[in-house]
């Protein structure tokens, strides 16, 4: 009787997706959609990655890096770490500051929106006590009492 591992392992085996380097060139160049998360965009390297046998991760921190904004582009290269070898594990962490960046930065547009819809020229109405009525009212030349 076969054991749970035989047959997963003959399931992957027959359902294994073959990928050539040309496609995995060209997936690995393809920019991020803007609608989709740092998160998401970091998975669907790392599946092209495992479905490639001979691929390195050392693509996956590339692509994250190579196709960020270019302000964000600037701030992830300077914390690409040259001397890792562990290019998974810090392209995930470049996924995860690239989306906190990026809610930051929406954050603080959204923040500059409200202040300046709440910062408006407003005039103080001068109020003071009328010396023949003796009421408290805006400044008028000449008192309607």
């Amino acid at each position: 009787m076969p054991t749970l591992q035989f047959m997963r392992k003959r399931m992957l085996e027959t359902f294994k997706t073959n990928v050539t380097t040309a496609q995995v060139m060209k997936l690995f160049t393809a920019p991020k959609e803007p609608k989709r998360s740092w998160l998401a965009h970091y998975m669907y390297p790392m599946a092209i990655s495992d479905a490639c046998s001979g691929c390195t991760y050392y693509l996956v921190l590339s692509n994250i890096v190579q196709y960020a904004s270019a302000d964000l582009r600037t701030v992830l290269m300077a914390k690409v770490d040259g001397t890792r070898m562990v290019y998974r594990e810090q392209a995930e962490e470049l996924a995860h500051f690239a989306q906190a960046w990026e809610l930051d930065t929406a954050k603080q547009k959204n923040l500059s929106k409200e202040v300046v819809g709440a910062v408006g020229e407003r005039r103080e109405e001068e109020t003071i006590i009328c010396h023949e009525c003796g009421e408290v009212r805006r400044l008028l030349t000449v008192c309607p009492n």
